[in-house]
């Protein structure tokens, strides 16, 4: 049971229903639970946008997560989210400086970390695309997301022993994972 101060956790388990079904939670309570978030970290409205983006309407998306990211502008999920968004709607500048906003209301908060690698990569910054995901897998030894990334960034740049040696470690730990 998630406590009544726990938005977050309420909001994660919500966004996983959402994007293993395409649709909220199929049992009326719980789905009412998820949805019933309060003012924590704004659930419906990241419920909203994210099944704006879902159903292929990213600029409706993105003005539904940037009024959140208006009424929360210390949240680093919310201003993860809103990059995460950008950065699908092709907005990579906005969106590296969305993830930048995250980190600096949670420097450790890994996934604005690792999508700001993403949108590095997505604008040809391979060095800092790199160092982030370099900085992810020696916080963690076996953050395969962020190995795996290293490797395909290696390969697209013709770094094809780097990609393999990166690819060796995710076998290594995970040998369904390739």
């Amino acid at each position: 049971t998630v406590g009544a101060g726990d938005e977050t956790l309420r909001t994660q388990r919500a966004l996983t229903s959402l994007a293993m079904r395409g649709k909220p939670n199929d049992d009326p309570e719980q789905a009412e639970t998820d949805l019933d978030l309060g003012t924590g970290e704004g659930g419906a409205g990241v419920l909203l946008g994210v099944l704006q983006l879902r159903t292929g309407d990213p600029k409706a998306a993105l003005k539904t997560v940037r009024v959140l990211r208006d009424q929360r502008p210390n949240s680093a999920s919310v201003q993860n989210l809103v990059g995460a968004i950008e950065l699908v709607a092709g907005e990579v500048e906005a969106s590296r400086a969305s993830f930048a906003r995250a980190l600096a209301a949670d420097s450790t908060f890994r996934p604005a970390l690792r999508n700001l690698a993403r949108a590095d990569a997505r604008a040809g910054s391979f060095t800092e695309a790199v160092q982030r995901l370099e900085q992810l897998v020696a916080q963690d030894a076996t953050d395969l997301r962020a190995m795996s990334e290293l490797a395909a960034i290696a390969e697209r740049q013709g770094q094809n022993a780097e990609a393999v040696n990166w690819l060796q470690r995710v076998r290594q730990l995970d040998p369904s994972a390739i």
